[in-house]
C-alpha cells in the first residue's frame, strides 16, 4: 500500500497548522506538547491529548495487550478529539501512525482492523503539517502506560522514524533540553505558516 503524501496543501485554504509530537514512549512528547501551548498562547494553540492515556483511563489495555475493542476505541476517541479541538497552531500529542507501529504486530487484532487504520493514516497526512520527532535522548522513566524496556522503547523508535520516512511526511527532529525543543519547533512553525 503507498502511504505517500498528497502534494496537496495540508491546510486545505485554512490557517491552522497542525503537527504531531511522535517518537517513542518517555521521551518527554507531552511535556513537548504542553510547553509549545504555553509558549505560542493558550488563545492561539491547543492539544489533542495523547489517545492512550485515555484509554487507559477507561480501562483499556494498551501496546501489546491492546484488543480489538481498545484499538477501535482508540482510532473513535483520537477521530473525536481531533475533531473537536481548534486553533490556529493544534498540537497533536501522537498521532494515529502511533497506534499503527505499537500495534501492528499483534496478531489478535484482525488484518481488517490494520487496513482500516492504514486508510485513516493516509488522510492523516493529508492534514499534517509537520510531525515533530523526539528522540531518545536520557533514560526511560516508568510512566504507568508504556513497558519500560529499553529495546522496546528502541524498537518504537525505529518504527516511528521509518513509517515517517516512507511517507514523504515533513519531519522536524527537535533535540536537547525542554527550552531547546520548544524553540525548536516554534522557529520550524514560524518558516512554515
Amino acid at each position: 500500500m503507498n502511504l505517500n503524501r498528497s502534494p496537496k496543501s495540508c491546510s486545505d485554504g485554512e490557517n491552522t497548522v497542525r503537527v504531531v509530537i511522535t517518537g517513542s514512549h518517555g521521551v518527554g512528547k507531552t511535556t513537548l506538547a504542553a510547553s509549545l501551548l504555553t509558549n505560542i498562547g493558550a488563545g492561539n494553540a491547543a492539544i489533542v491529548p495523547e489517545t492512550a492515556r485515555l484509554l487507559v483511563a477507561e480501562g483499556f489495555a494498551v501496546n501489546d495487550q491492546m484488543t480489538l475493542e481498545g484499538f477501535l476505541r482508540y482510532i473513535q476517541l483520537f477521530s473525536q478529539n481531533a475533531r473537536q479541538t481548534g486553533g490556529d497552531v493544534v498540537i497533536f500529542d501522537r498521532s494515529l501512525i502511533d497506534l499503527h507501529v505499537y500495534t501492528r504486530d499483534i496478531f489478535s487484532i484482525p488484518e481488517f482492523a490494520h487496513n482500516l487504520l492504514l486508510e485513516l493514516i493516509r488522510y492523516e497526512l493529508l492534514l499534517i503539517d509537520a510531525y515533530i520527532i523526539v528522540p531518545i535522548e536520557f533514560a526511560l522513566a516508568a510512566d504507568g502506560v508504556r513497558p519500560i524496556a529499553d529495546t522496546y522503547q528502541r524498537k518504537i523508535d525505529h518504527a516511528v522514524r521509518h513509517f515517517l520516512s516512507v511517507t514523504g511526511a515533513p519531519i522536524l527532529e527537535v533535540s536537547g533540553s525542554l527550552t531547546d525543543r520548544t524553540h525548536q519547533v516554534i522557529e520550524y512553525l514560524g518558516r512554515t505558516t
